[in-house]
């Protein structure tokens, strides 16, 4: 199969083939890790909770793709289409797998998000602390 016909773009500085039509992902599933594909319009939430340590407020933030800018390469659909939702939003450690790692590391710099320990969870994992006591605020938080 030829790449070029499924509109696919060689960046020789990245050494990378990258596919340009939405219409013909599902042609490169097999060398595509997981089911979506992001394709624009990554972004950060931010809320404020009360710590369940030291009772202050303290941010929170989670990444966030916009629906619309997603395909399930295997049908072709958005999230909105099997969520309902506009906007999808998931934990840090998921983000390290998924996202650009720049993007990580943004978080990490510029939030309070780090790798912890989790008592209830057994292991540790990227998510958001206090800002006070450094305690971890979970992966699921309602934002007020």
């Amino acid at each position: 199969m030829r790449l070029k016909k499924l509109f696919a773009h060689w960046d020789a500085g990245k050494k990378r083939w990258y596919a340009t039509n939405r219409k013909y992902y599902y042609k490169f599933r097999n060398w595509i890790p997981g089911e979506i594909v992001v394709t624009d319009f990554i972004g950060i939430i931010q809320g404020v909770v009360t710590c369940w340590k030291c009772g202050r407020q303290t941010h929170v933030s989670s990444p966030t793709i916009t629906a619309l800018n997603t395909i399930d390469i295997e049908d072709g659909g958005t999230i909105t289409d099997f969520s309902g939702f506009d906007v999808y939003s998931f934990p840090w450690e998921t983000a390290s797998v998924i996202m650009p790692q720049q993007f990580v590391e943004y978080g990490r710099r510029t939030r309070s998000i780090k790798r912890v320990f989790s008592k209830t969870e057994g292991h540790a994992y990227l998510g958001n602390v206090c800002e006070h006591c450094t305690s971890l605020q979970g992966n699921f938080f309602s934002l007020r």
